[in-house]
Formats: structure tokens, sequence, C-alpha cells
């Protein structure tokens, strides 16, 4: 992922740190350092590295709990206003989404509940010129987590109490319509938080404010999606009339095939019928351009595209294909050859498409529903 490395891998999930987190802490350092002196500026460090060692752990909370149902979570990833678990998809069933969202703030009051045993039940008000002692550490580690927890549990998506209300909500009305509920109020909390840090000079939060209202409104997108592709196959989505390539294809022949049609990425594939790699139009390009016409596809691959089952479903598809990073994807039988092609251009084609028969539908049957009732 572009701006972050990895530091390391737990239970087949990335731990990776944006390279503005890395800033912050610089920053914080230094100009902490430069006002209050060396020893001020490692607490302060300190304090801010215990902070996000309870992000991570708050992160690692959804995980596991995921894990237990099955859900797998590629990446973690730690921001300077907090962490974010890309989870290869979020569970429609309540009873699931409760508990996976209620794993995180659960871990904080855990975390909080150990600081004050540890302290003998005597928790001084939060302090960071102390947060190198014992005692500074222990206080620091409760306040932290008591904040993390309740902020995390407030009612407004996309935080964990915004996934819990959708949750519930999803019991008793459609998926679709709970999330948009959810994300309504989350919207109006990132709305109020980015009114009071204006009047209070808080630019983060206001930075906050403005993340939450575009991440809820990222998922009513996603979910929209999901909604439209429902009932769909892989198989359905993706294209059943493509070119492909073999690596002793010359790059005069790649270039001749994107000219000929709007076909821009290719499948490479073996003399079994299997997608080895994905040669892209940019990579073609580049090779026409260092090695002539005469090189070989073999010189623009190097990516392996995402195999996916035809019956798999067209959402899964779809997040399999935009986790790849790739501008395509193998869709294959039982034996593991390549029978279609699916791209993004074929999920947003079928996404209009199916949109605009929901949308011719929807009249018809608004009237049938007034003619049945009276």
């Amino acid at each position: 992922m572009r701006w972050s490395f990895k530091i390391g891998k737990i239970a087949g999930t990335e731990i990776r740190i944006h390279l503005t987190l890395l800033l912050l802490l610089g920053w914080i350092g230094f100009s902490t350092g430069r006002h209050s002196g060396t020893d001020e500026a490692v607490a302060v460090i300190a304090f801010v590295c215990l902070a996000f060692a309870c992000v991570l752990l708050h992160e690692l909370g959804h995980v596991f709990v995921a894990l237990f149902f099955g859900i797998t979570t590629p990446r973690i990833v730690l921001y300077p206003i907090g962490g974010v678990a890309w989870m290869k998809r979020v569970p429609r069933e309540p009873p699931r989404e409760i508990l996976i969202a209620a794993a995180g703030p659960a871990v904080n009051l855990i975390l909080a509940l150990v600081a004050l045993l540890a302290s003998g039940g005597t928790i001084p008000a939060p302090t960071v010129t102390t947060a190198l002692s014992l005692s500074g550490m222990l206080a620091a580690l409760f306040w932290i987590n008591i904040m993390l927890g309740i902020f995390n549990l407030i009612p407004a998506f996309p935080m964990d109490g915004g996934r819990i209300l959708r949750a519930f909500l999803a019991i008793w009305t459609p998926y679709e319509k709970a999330t948009l509920i959810a994300v309504r109020i989350g919207e109006g909390f990132g709305a109020a938080l980015a009114i009071y840090s204006i009047f209070a000079l808080q630019p983060i939060l206001l930075l906050i404010s403005l993340l939450l209202i575009i991440s809820a409104s990222a998922e009513v997108a996603v979910v929209q999606r999901e909604h439209l592709l429902e009932g769909l196959e892989a198989s359905d989505a993706a294209m059943s009339d493509f070119h492909t390539l073999d690596l002793q294809d010359s790059i005069h022949h790649a270039v001749s095939l994107i000219l000929e049609g709007s076909q821009p990425d290719f499948p490479v594939v073996n003399s079994s019928g299997q997608c080895t790699a994905i040669a892209t139009r940019d990579e073609i390009i580049r090779v026409l351009r260092d090695s002539g016409p005469g090189a070989l596809v073999a010189d623009s691959v190097g990516m392996i595209p995402a195999q996916i089952e035809s019956n798999t479903s067209a959402a899964e598809a779809w997040h399999q294909l935009v986790e790849s990073g790739l501008p395509g994807a193998a869709v294959v039988n039982k034996q593991g050859k390549l029978v279609r092609w699916l791209t993004l251009d074929n999920i947003e084609d079928l996404l209009l498409t199916r949109s605009a028969t929901h949308s011719f539908a929807a009249p018809t049957t608004t009237i049938n529903r007034v003619q049945s009732s009276t």
C-alpha cells in the first residue's frame, strides 16, 4: 500500500505504519525537545507510541473475532488519527457484525481494567510528563483505553458503535436501509464535531470529523454496490469475449491487439489454458519503447492476477479484484483454466445496467403495491 510500510505480520494480517504517522512522531519529538528538553520529548514520544500500541491491539481485537468467523483481514494500517483494519468482507449477519465491531472497544476496556488492577485501584489524572515511570505508564494506559473505548462506542458510522447500531437495525430492516440510517447519524455526528472543532480551534478534530463523513459516505457506496451485485456470480460479471497472450508472443502482436480493440490489458496463459500473468498496456508500451517490437510478452509481465472461481459471488469477485490492485482478474473453472476475464470496467458496466434496471422497475413495483392494497 502506498505511503505505508510493513512492520510485522500477526495471524496472517500485515501490520503497516503510514508514513504520516512517522512524520507526526518526528515533529512531536522535535518540537517538544526544542521547547522542553530531551527528557520531555522522550516522554511524549513514549506516550504517543503507547497510545498507538493500544490502537493496534484494538484493531487486532476485530481481526481475531473476524477470523473466528472465517473472515480474514489482509492488513492493518496505523494512521496519525487511528487504525484501520481492512477486512475481506463485512458479515451481514447481525450477531457476527456486533461481535466483530464490539471486539475492539472490549479490548480497550480490558486493557484499562488491567492498568487499574496493576496500579492498586488508584489512577491519577492523565499526564504526559510521568509517562516514563511505571505509575505514569499505568495511568496513561488506563486513560488512553477508556477514551478509545468510549469514543469508538459512539453510535455514529463508521465507528464501532455505528456498526453495532447498523447490525441491530438490520435485524428489523433491510441491510441497505440500516446502513443508510447509521451513516446519516455518522454524518450528523461528523458535522457537529466539525463545527465544534472550528470554534474550538482544533484542527485535528476537524480532520477526524471530515474523515468520518467521507468514510461514512464511502460505506454507503460499497453496500449499494454489493446490493446491486446480489444473486450474480463472477462469471456473470466477467468478459467471455477477450484476447489472451502467450509468453512467447511478440510485443508487436500485443500492440496490434491494443490498437484493434478496446481491451487494454491481457491475461497471459500457458499451454494448459491457465492464466499465469497479466500484461498491462503500460508495461507493453514500456517494453516496446525500451526493446522494440521484436521483444517478447514475457518481458512485460511480472504480476499474477487473482484467480477467482466462476461460481464465486460477483460481490466477492469485485472485492478480490480491488484487493489485488491489478486491472484484471482471471475467472477460472474447477480445473483452474481461464474461462472469463474480469475487469473493473466490467463491474462498472454491470452496476450501471443493474442500477438502471432497478430504477426503471421501481415505479412499476410501487404501482403494484398500491393497487394490491386498494
